[in-house]
């Protein structure tokens, strides 16, 4: 049985952690190309890389994948000179938030830097050196003057590892909320979102001091309650892939994750929505990051970009990578929902069971007839199919009086 297709914590922390060893050996590749930038950047790699093959979730983070997906793959130094610098500067965000108490880091800078992207952080005269330690963060600028910075001041305005005040309650998973580099990817999701229904979604990101924010972190805690009480593993497997969520405010847009900003959930959720809903879209969100994940490691199928394929539920076209997603995630939903309705009468619990139910043998249809797998693939859609076999003899038929009811969480 293809490792991913029942939940595993132990699987989905050991393929995040690959990921992440080959993401920072991509972004080392890239910098080689621009040597005087590169020798700045070899203590950082050393360092980033050694704490991701140990296991430190942090080590790499959101902002290095939304890097490299948009560093130029040619190689010309003129082109690469003004991602390195950023890089730089994300670089050292990346050691503050990473570092250990009996670590120092000294890391010389070729061009002076004023900003750490991923905290909005601006420095009041440019640095050329820096001291990292846990504690303080000492500043060598180039008017000749030395400063020193409170790190917790830094790891404060950067999200990861604040304080539990942020955190989803009983999680690991924080409420990501600031960064310039956020921002910029909301500015492309607003795009892609908007695309297919040729209107502007309107995203912008929910701010921590709005009321309603703290109601919306009360239902993901009761979507979290309820995670737990299904299994742990499928608890811990939640916990290990998401770092983040960015709650989102828009027009029509639900959910998405992309692994071009990996291991964050961007989530528009609603102050009505019940404790199945919440529940529902952050195992939804973590299906998707574990796919995006086990896919980069050993990618699946020889043709992720063909149109032509029937999408399940939904009708607007996909590439047939898409569809894989959402089949993979309808799959693992029905797992969650067949277990609910052992403890559980509600309706709602039958809607979404029939819905993902639904949409988990279209989306097998449509694999069959028009997917091309990899060696990888054809064990994944193995394990799909048996999963297949399991439900149609514990399962009775998607029934019409419940799957043609549509919540208000659904995009159609």
């Amino acid at each position: 049985m293809h490792p991913i297709i029942f939940p595993s914590a132990n699987m989905a922390e050991h393929l995040r952690r690959l990921l992440d060893c080959i993401i920072i050996s991509d972004i080392e590749r890239i910098c080689a190309h621009s040597e005087a930038h590169h020798r700045s950047l070899v203590n950082c790699f050393d360092y980033l890389k050694m704490n991701a093959e140990q296991g430190d979730r942090y080590a790499i983070g959101a902002p290095l994948y939304y890097w490299l997906s948009n560093a130029p793959q040619h190689f010309k130094h003129d082109a690469l000179v003004p991602y390195i610098d950023k890089l730089i500067e994300l670089m050292v965000g990346q050691l503050i938030i990473t570092i250990k108490p009996d670590e120092q880091i000294n890391l010389a800078i070729p061009h002076a830097i004023s900003h750490i992207p991923q905290a909005d952080y601006v420095f009041s005269v440019p640095v050329y050196e820096l001291s990292i330690g846990y504690e303080l963060l000492i500043l060598h600028c180039i008017d000749g003057r030395s400063y020193q910075v409170n790190t917790a001041d830094i790891r404060q305005l950067i999200d990861i590892r604040k304080a539990n005040t942020n955190k989803v309650e009983k999680t690991d998973i924080i409420i990501h909320s600031h960064s310039s580099v956020l921002n910029e990817y909301l500015a492309e999701l607003d795009g892609i979102a908007s695309k297919p229904i040729n209107n502007a979604e309107n995203l912008h990101i929910r701010m921590p001091h709005e009321p309603e924010v703290d109601v919306l972190k009360d239902g993901l805690k009761n979507g979290v309650e309820l995670i737990i009480k299904s299994g742990q593993e499928r608890f811990d497997e939640v916990n290990v892939l998401m770092d983040a969520i960015a709650l989102l405010s828009g027009d029509r847009f639900v959910g998405g994750s992309d692994i071009a900003y990996h291991g964050v959930a961007f989530l528009n959720l609603d102050l009505q929505w019940s404790k199945y809903t919440f529940a529902d879209h952050l195992i939804h969100e973590s299906a998707h990051i574990l796919l995006h994940t086990a896919n980069e490691v050993s990618p699946v199928l020889k043709n992720p970009d063909f149109y032509g394929a029937p999408s399940p539920i939904r009708k607007d076209p996909r590439p047939m990578i898409g569809i894989l997603h959402s089949t993979f995630v309808f799959m693992r939903l029905v797992m969650f929902f067949k277990h609910q309705v052992q403890f559980s009468k509600e309706d709602e619990v039958y809607f979404r069971l029939h819905r993902h139910l639904l949409g988990f043998i279209e989306g097998m249809d449509s694999l069959s007839k028009y997917a091309s797998f990899t060696e990888e693939g054809q064990a994944l859609y193995a394990g799909m199919c048996h999963v297949l076999d399991w439900f149609k003899r514990t399962l009775p038929e998607p029934d019409p009086a419940y799957y043609k009811r549509v919540g208000n969480d659904y995009v159609v």
